[in-house]
């Protein structure tokens, strides 16, 4: 394809590149084809009159609008390509000539990735950020533990309390009028969460069940919906039923049933140092974000604005998609914060800048964290281990290999020599040739534990891999990266997006940006697309319940419903979704739940 590159302005180009006439013809006539039973022309029964006499009696340009729909895509995917053009938001593309019988040409204003000129980071200095665990907040830990483990009875004897579960019915009036979204039947409201506007269920103390009470509100001026901010709202509400929690004894007992360990004392041991891993892990993130913070401070970076409106678009979406995990939605959100979607647009806005630094080649273990002053040499200290870690692991694959080739030879040798003997007594030499496999089969059986994706001593292409406890055994889904250690592991982490600590589905391998991603084993593409935080995901099922999952993608290579191999690359490498950088995220799933994946690739 000839694609001509003009540069408009900065960050801004102008592609130019055609559809051949033949391709667009076959494309019309698959429109023609979908569509012909829609057509009444005069003379033919309806679904039977030719394409010809269609685009005579309807103008030839009838199947032209879905034409264009059908092969734009690929002809922008190809253009892209083979201009060299990194795109980061949607292109405005028109038609530029379209004649019967001719080429289709289009045009393409793309907004391309912005250049971002780093300041002086090296020698960045910041202060070193510490979280002490106190036994406070051991026991506030213990406490939510308890009180999610509290039986709820019901109250007969007394009114409602501060901490009560109230079982009520409710609706909303304003002007005597009833409005659209104040009504419920059965809410479960806990008194003094603040769930409710202000005041509402401060008025619900006192009140007994089966009350009938009249609670008077203002809604807040900045609430979500226009049409009740700042004004007066009578809640007609019905008391139904009154509860309490009935909180467990912190005994022996308590810490059995809810941990694996017999006393409270080993329970508060590992509460203690669950805390104090989590604590260390968010005073690295925060630490490392400083360094982040101080380095965009010195930066030179012009952001196109369609760049940054696509990033919070993604922002907004996963947001969303996030909070309704949690049973609520972003008008909630907002309603509980107080937030507006300008502000929270405007939030996004600033995440976006600071990724934007990350992805332009900064590498913030290398090249950042590198250079914090003295004080924060244990962060160096910690650098240095995770490179001897790697360099320990390729000296143990260096070793396996050589001790696999030797073991191979020598069963080569027990092979030829048996056959020797074989001339002489043909009994013997059966003999012998059986023990010879055998010894041939315990060396390759015992040389499969190393996945280090060499060569074999026949020179064909080797395979090793690892067999987890259930007999799976899975493709390394990065061979450019093979034997490296992940950037993250399956388990409970320090967030990089958000802080605090959440629970990782998976492991991050490195990657490049668009390295080749490959099916860890054959199946079929049950989701190709864009899943909330995961960014571009490709889900591949293959069957007896096992699914493997792989996010973060640049470009998907598949589609859903296509049959891939184990091997075939069906993605390229990228940092889409909530990324803090290139790399590929990898899950193994059973029966739709995530399980530990590093046994089944390592």
């Amino acid at each position: 394809m000839a694609v001509k590159n003009e540069q408009i302005e900065k960050n801004l180009v102008k592609l130019t590149f055609e559809v051949s006439a033949e391709d667009f013809d076959k494309a019309i006539n698959q429109v023609y084809k979908k569509n012909v039973k829609k057509f009444n022309v005069p003379g033919y029964r309806k679904g039977k009159a030719p394409r010809k006499i269609i685009e005579k009696y309807y103008t030839e340009a009838v199947f032209y609008d879905e034409a264009i729909n059908s092969v734009l895509p690929q002809a922008y995917d190809e253009a892209l390509k083979e201009s060299g053009v990194e795109s980061v938001a949607r292109p405005e593309i028109d038609v530029e000539e379209i004649k019967k019988g001719e080429s289709v040409v289009f045009t393409a204003l793309v907004t391309t990735k912005p250049e971002v000129k780093l300041g002086d980071y090296k020698g960045i200095e910041v202060e070193k950020i510490d979280h002490t665990v106190t036994d406070e907040d051991v026991d506030k830990d213990i406490e939510a533990t308890q009180k999610k483990n509290a039986r709820l009875i019901t109250v007969d004897d007394r009114a409602i309390e501060n901490g009560d579960i109230a079982v009520i019915d409710f609706e909303g009036f304003v002007d005597d009028v009833a409005f659209e979204g104040g009504k419920g039947e059965d809410y479960e409201l806990e008194i003094g969460s603040g769930t409710f506007i202000p005041g509402f269920e401060d008025q619900l103390v006192g009140a007994e069940t089966d009350a009938d009470v009249d609670v008077k509100v203002t809604f807040p001026e900045e609430y979500h919906a226009e049409n009740l901010a700042g004004k007066d709202a009578v809640f007609k509400v019905k008391v139904k039923e009154i509860k309490k929690r009935e909180l467990p004894e912190l005994d022996d007992d308590f810490a059995s049933e809810v941990s694996e360990f017999d006393t409270m004392d080993e329970f508060r041991a590992d509460v203690r140092k669950k805390l104090e891993e989590a604590a260390e892990n968010k005073a690295k993130v925060e630490t490392e974000n400083a360094v982040i913070d101080k380095v965009i401070e010195n930066a030179e970076f012009d952001l196109p604005d369609a760049m940054v409106e696509t990033q919070i678009d993604n922002s907004v979406r996963d947001c969303a998609q996030r909070l309704s995990y949690q049973g609520m939605n972003l008008d909630m959100y907002m309603q509980y914060t107080g937030m507006t979607m300008d502000a929270l647009r405007a939030q996004f806005t600033e995440q976006a800048k600071k990724q934007q630094i990350l992805d332009n080649n900064i590498a913030r273990k290398n090249q950042i964290v590198k250079q914090l002053d003295s004080n924060q040499s244990t962060y160096e200290a910690q650098i240095a281990d995770l490179q001897q870690q790697d360099a320990n692991v390729q000296a143990l694959i260096q070793k396996a290999e050589a001790e696999a080739k030797a073991r191979e030879a020598a069963a080569a040798k027990a092979k030829a020599d048996a056959a020797a003997k074989a001339k002489a007594a043909a009994q013997a030499a059966k003999a012998k040739s059986s023990s010879s496999s055998r010894t041939k089969s315990s060396t390759r059986s015992k040389s499969s534990r190393y996945n280090t994706g060499s060569s074999n001593t026949s020179g064909g292409s080797s395979s090793a891999t690892v067999y987890s406890s259930n007999g799976k055994h899975y493709q390394y889904p990065i061979p450019a990266y093979n034997g490296y250690k992940p950037n993250s592991g399956y388990g409970y982490r320090s967030s990089p997006i958000a802080g605090g600590t959440e629970f990782h589905t998976g492991v991050d391998l490195k990657a490049t940006l668009n390295t080749d991603v490959i099916a860890a084993e054959s199946g079929t593409v049950i989701y190709a697309g864009w899943r909330g935080g995961y960014g571009k995901c490709v889900i591949i099922d293959h069957g007896g319940g096992y699914s493997t999952l792989y996010a973060h993608n640049n470009v998907l290579k598949v589609s859903v419903g296509q049959t891939v191999q184990r091997g075939q690359v069906i993605a390229g490498a990228g940092t889409t979704g909530y990324s803090t950088g290139v790399h590929s995220h990898f899950e193994v799933r059973i029966n739709g739940q995530h399980t530990n994946p590093t046994g089944y690739i390592y």
